[in-house]
C-alpha cells in the first residue's frame, strides 16, 4: 500500500502556472515537494500551456522561483511553444504559417523550417477594407497562440487564410483562463481560438498542447513508464483531459483556476482522480480514487450504451460492493 499519493506513480508531470507559481508568486512548498519526489526516484516533468517563452526564458522563470535545479534536462521541460515546434518538425517543416502569438512562438515555428508570415496589422480598419486586403496565398497553416495584442485584424486574417487558402488551423492550447495576481482569472488562449473557430465555422485541425495528449504521450515514451504509472498535476480541466487522453491519472490542485466545486461537478474525461489543496498534498497519504474512476467509467459507458444498460451496470457494481462489505 503506497504511503503517499505520489508513491503510487513512477513519473509525475506538473503544470506550472497555478501549480508551481501563481501571479508571479511561488506556491508554498513547491521546492520541497519537487525535492522529495526527486529524492524518491520519481521522474519529474513539466508541461505548461504558455507559448510566450522559449526554452531558455522558460528556464529563467524556474530559476526566478528557486526551482532551476529541477529543469536541468531539456527533455523534461515542455510548453506549448516546444509542442508546436515538434509538431511541425514531425511533418517535415516547409510551407508557410500565419502565427498569432508572441515573438518566441513565431521563432519556434520558424525553427521547424516553416516560413512565418507577418502581415502589418491594420488596427481600426473596417471589415470591407480587410476584405479587400491581399492575403499571402502560400499560407497553409494558421497557428493560434496567446497574444495580448490580439484583435479584429488577427481574427479576420486568420479566418481568410482558413476559408480562402484552405489553411490548417493549429492551436497551441484551449485554456479559457489563467491565474493572475490576487487570485484573479484572466482570459486565456481558448477565448481567441473560440473567436476564429466561430467565424471560420470549423474546429482546429490540431491542438498541439493541453488538453490534447500529444505531448504527454511523448513524455511517457521518454520516461519509459506505463501510462497508468504516470500522474499529471494541474489546476484546470485541460490538465485532467490531457492526462486521461494518454491513459494517465490526474490530480487537480486548487491553487490555481479550478475550485473544489469544479472537481466534483466534472464528469467523464474531465473528472479528476484526485482533488487536493495544493501540490504538497502529493506527499500525504493517498485519498481514495476508486469512486472518481467509477464515475468516469460510467460516464464513458453512458456515451456508448442506452441509459437503462448503464443503470443496470451501476446497480450491479453497488450490489457487489455491498456483498463484499458484508462478507468482510
Amino acid at each position: 500500500m503506497p504511503s503517499s499519493l505520489a508513491d503510487g506513480y513512477d513519473c509525475v508531470v506538473f503544470d506550472c502556472d497555478g501549480v508551481l507559481w501563481s501571479g508571479g508568486e511561488t506556491i508554498a512548498g513547491a521546492f520541497a515537494t519537487l525535492d522529495a519526489l526527486e529524492r524518491a526516484g520519481k521522474k519529474v516533468y513539466f508541461m505548461s500551456n504558455n507559448s510566450s517563452r522559449g526554452l531558455a526564458e522558460f528556464r529563467r522563470v524556474f530559476e526566478a522561483h528557486g526551482l532551476g535545479r529541477f529543469v536541468r534536462d531539456d527533455a523534461r521541460v515542455w510548453n506549448s511553444l516546444t509542442a508546436a515546434r515538434h509538431w511541425f518538425e514531425e511533418r517535415g517543416g516547409g510551407g508557410a504559417a500565419y502565427v498569432v502569438g508572441a515573438p518566441a512562438l513565431k521563432a519556434g515555428v520558424a525553427a521547424a523550417g516553416v516560413r512565418v508570415v507577418e502581415p502589418e496589422p491594420r488596427r481600426g480598419a473596417a471589415p470591407d477594407e480587410l476584405a479587400d486586403m491581399a492575403i499571402d496565398p502560400g499560407v497553409d497553416s494558421v497557428v493560434l497562440g496567446f497574444d495580448k495584442n490580439y484583435g479584429y485584424f488577427e481574427v479576420a486574417y486568420a479566418v481568410r487564410c482558413v476559408l480562402e487558402n484552405g489553411a490548417k488551423l493549429v492551436v497551441t492550447n484551449r485554456d479559457f483562463q489563467f491565474p493572475a495576481q490576487r487570485g484573479l482569472k484572466m482570459p486565456g488562449n481558448g477565448a481567441f481560438v473560440a473567436a476564429v473557430c466561430a467565424a471560420a465555422r470549423k474546429e482546429p485541425d490540431a491542438v498541439v498542447a493541453k488538453p490534447e495528449p500529444y505531448v504527454l504521450r511523448k513524455i511517457i515514451e521518454d520516461a519509459g513508464c506505463a501510462p497508468s504509472r504516470v500522474l499529471m498535476v494541474g489546476d484546470m480541466w485541460s490538465d485532467v483531459v490531457f492526462a486521461h487522453g494518454a491513459g494517465a491519472d490526474a490530480a487537480l490542485v486548487l491553487s490555481g483556476v479550478a475550485t473544489a466545486a469544479d472537481g466534483d461537478a466534472w464528469t467523464g474525461a474531465m473528472a479528476p482522480d484526485y482533488v487536493v489543496a495544493d501540490l504538497t498534498r502529493l506527499l500525504d497519504p493517498a485519498p481514495p480514487a476508486a469512486a472518481r474512476r467509477l464515475k468516469r467509467a460510467l460516464a464513458k459507458l453512458g456515451a456508448a450504451l442506452p441509459w437503462s444498460h448503464v443503470a443496470c451496470v451501476a446497480a450491479g457494481v453497488a450490489v457487489a460492493a455491498l456483498v463484499g462489505r458484508r462478507r468482510s
